[in-house]
């Protein structure tokens, strides 16, 4: 197994009992000189020293805010797609981008507010619903659960996955402790689903 020493990066892991700074010395490798980042970039997420997860959720909400913004200018309010185009569109392109590492990596209270904001305009979208319509009749009638609902669902999705993957193909799963069953749908995770689906009427 080899790597690419153009495409290393170099950052500090740090935790909270470390307090000291860390030392800002480039290492060397292969005539190649590499400085600490204070972010990186690996599998599509991004990591800071401190493991916060605000920088890769603003970066996912930008993304998703521009692609809505594209979407919006091909089909505007009232105009354009119907409104079960709008709600495939907001389930297959919008979501994904923008909950895209939300099985492992949580929102602070203050990015969870914004990303809730950015979903009722979605919301809005595809209701064609007044901007002063309550947000509660918004998830009814876009037929789109709230977002914090969505997103408990995905991260008992992503462990399921990994239950249920074969220990060859997936190297987490190969990990998994013995005593951990394998193949096997918790009824945890069935309950959940049936309360995200019926909470809101879905």
């Amino acid at each position: 197994m080899g790597f690419s020493v153009p495409k290393t990066e170099r950052i500090h892991w740090r935790t909270r009992r470390e307090k000291d700074a860390a030392s800002p010395a480039p290492i060397h490798l292969d005539g190649s000189i590499f400085h600490p980042k204070s972010q990186l970039r690996w599998l599509r997420l991004w990591f800071t020293p401190s493991l916060a997860t605000t920088p890769h959720i603003t970066k996912r909400l930008a993304k998703a805010q521009a692609t809505f913004v594209a979407i919006t200018r091909l089909s505007p309010p009232g105009l354009g797609l119907p409104p079960y185009l709008c709600h495939r569109l907001a389930v297959s392109l919008l979501f994904p981008v923008l909950s895209y590492g939300g099985d492992i990596l949580h929102p602070t209270v203050h990015i969870t507010r914004e990303l809730a904001v950015f979903w009722y305009k979605v919301q809005r979208w595809c209701t064609n619903c007044f901007a002063c319509t309550p947000t509660d009749i918004l998830a009814i009638e876009a037929c789109l659960p709230p977002l914090n609902l969505l997103l408990a669902y995905q991260r008992p999705l992503a462990n399921l996955q990994v239950l249920c993957s074969p220990p060859e193909i997936n190297p987490a799963t190969a990990r998994l402790a013995p005593s951990v069953p394998d193949g096997v749908t918790p009824s945890w995770y069935l309950r959940l689903g049936h309360t995200c689906r019926g909470e809101q009427g879905y």
